[in-house]
């Protein structure tokens, strides 16, 4: 039996891909400022517990940073093929979802109220990569054949 996959249309795809780039800007905004050191975005990140961020996390708040300009290209890709995604494009999105799950979890769990609200444009990237991974080859509707016609 096969699975089921849904059929997304263009204009659904592009929308998937606005809500991508969306929360990917707010995480970059975010992301960035913890890797330049910016005090305003500590209670935001880490846990909220840091008064200045460690030269490792910076590192990895710099590295995230790169990765959410990353994700927003393969977004727009994904939105902008016809065909289902297949072989790195379906892995990379689907990487992506399990990421933004468990980011969408920790950041749930956070002691820092401010960074519990991170769970929510993580949960949106989680959603939307996993439809564009999932699903399948737009198809066109074929006209049933006249009775009497030639097959």
């Amino acid at each position: 039996m096969h699975a089921v996959t849904p059929r997304i249309a263009r204009s659904s795809r592009v929308a998937l891909a606005i809500i991508i780039s969306a929360a990917s800007v707010l995480n970059l905004v975010l992301v960035g400022s913890a890797a330049l050191g910016m005090t305003w975005v500590l209670p935001r990140v880490a846990g909220g517990g840091f008064t200045s961020l460690p030269p490792v996390l910076r590192g990895v708040y710099g590295a995230f940073a790169l990765l959410m300009v990353a994700q927003t290209a393969l977004a727009w890709r994904l939105a902008t093929r016809s065909d289902a995604p297949r072989g790195w494009l379906r892995s990379s999105a689907l990487v992506l979802t399990i990421i933004y799950l468990v980011s969408a979890a920790l950041n749930a769990l956070s002691p820092s109220p401010t960074e519990r609200w991170n769970a929510v444009p993580a949960t949106a990237l989680a959603v939307a990569f996993l439809l564009l991974a999932a699903r399948r080859r737009e198809t066109h509707q074929r006209r049933p054949k006249a009775v009497g016609s030639p097959q």
